[in-house]
């Protein structure tokens, strides 16, 4: 069964799309009600190709070593497991509990207690001990793979020479920013934006030059600046691969006032590349389709 059908269900109950800092489309498309735009989108999706189809392209590129750092509650310890059970082999886990340590995690959580969102997380990584060619990933504990694995997200990203990629939002996954929603049709993107969350993924060289998370950067908002504003890293978003985020975005904290908070830092970091917002950042530089035989940006 592929992983798509995981979210089917998910789907089909009109999961919706949550936009806190842009307004809806003023086009006729963006005066289709939310619910129903989701439902398109999944029929829409569900006529691409299985993933074995476009896995023929980069199965073959070796797997280097990954590790996956992960803050999670309780309740979502069921997601979290077959987050890291979406692989086909071995993978390092260091996991912090926020409240209750989940018997299920127990051999993999490090540590319990609250804290900032970027403080928890550099603790999962410190505790990995990661060999200097491993990849990273950072996920929420309520997000969840729909199409593809672990493996697909990194060998894909390996393949296409991304530095710092994540998947795409599959139809009815709450989400911010419109250029991580997955597009038909398309293995991957390159951006110059890719969110902190809800799954990210991080190469050697872009853990190097992007970790430890920075402190005013509390719940991850604005950190998207750090990765983004290095010419040295390519980022893209993966859209043969795709997840669902089930929680609401910034439902633990104040959103807009973490993104006022932050606006200052985000400023400074961008300043070199000449843009003002991370809105700047946040658009296509490349498109690879399934029809194309390597993306462009893998040519040059």
């Amino acid at each position: 069964m592929e992983h798509q059908d995981r979210c089917d269900e998910d789907a089909a109950r009109g999961g919706h799309i949550t936009s806190r800092s842009f307004p809806a489309s003023a086009s006729f498309v963006g005066r289709i009600p939310a619910p129903v735009r989701a439902r398109l989108r999944d029929l829409v999706e569900r006529v691409e190709p299985p993933i074995a189809v476009p896995r023929l392209r980069w199965g073959k590129q070796p797997l280097p070593p990954l590790g996956i750092g992960l803050v999670y509650r309780a309740r979502n310890s069921a997601t979290v497991e077959k987050l890291l059970d979406s692989t086909r082999r071995p993978v390092r886990a260091a996991l912090w509990a926020l409240d209750d340590i989940s018997p299920a995690l127990a051999g993999r959580t490090v540590g319990t207690g609250p804290g900032t969102r970027v403080s928890l997380l550099n603790r999962t990584v410190d505790a990995l001990k990661l060999p200097d060619d491993a990849w990273l990933l950072l996920a929420d504990d309520d997000v969840k793979l729909c199409r593809g694995d672990l493996d697909d997200l990194l060998q894909l990203a390996a393949y296409v020479g991304l530095d710092v990629a994540q998947p795409t939002h599959a139809a009815g996954s709450t989400h911010l920013w419109g250029i991580n929603r997955h597009r038909v049709l398309t293995m991957a993107r390159s951006t110059r934006f890719v969110e902190t969350g809800p799954a990210l993924l991080m190469s050697p060289l872009a853990q190097r030059l992007c970790l430890p998370f920075r402190s005013e950067f509390a719940m991850g908002i604005g950190s998207e600046a750090v990765w983004g504003g290095r010419t040295e890293l390519r980022l893209g978003v993966l859209d043969a691969v795709t997840m669902r985020h089930m929680g609401v975005v910034g439902g633990a904290y104040n959103g807009q006032a973490e993104w006022d908070r932050t606006l200052p830092f985000v400023t400074n970091l961008l300043k070199p590349l000449g843009v003002s917002s991370l809105k700047d950042l946040a658009h296509e530089e490349g498109r690879w389709r399934w029809w194309q035989t390597r993306p462009i940006w893998a040519q040059r």
